[in-house]
């Protein structure tokens, strides 16, 4: 995923939180439920609390599973 390259700095020389979040929010928004709930991580870890829920409500109403244990569900 590119989302996955860009936070992990996989093909650049640096990390890249700005373009990952971009990558992973196009794929989010085309309803990826891996990018949904890695858009929650990355804005649970910015403090975006609220944002991050609902990421991983999207996610784990399709059954994604970390996102059901980032929920406590």
């Amino acid at each position: 995923m590119m989302g996955n390259i860009y936070l992990n700095g996989e093909l650049a020389e640096s990390k890249d939180a700005q373009e990952a979040l971009m990558w992973y929010s196009k794929a989010a928004e085309q309803g990826c439920e891996r990018s949904q709930s890695n858009l929650g991580n990355i804005f649970y870890n910015m403090g975006a609390h609220g944002t991050a829920m609902d990421n991983w409500l999207l996610a784990a109403s399709k059954g994604h599973a970390i996102a059901q244990c980032n929920l406590g569900t």
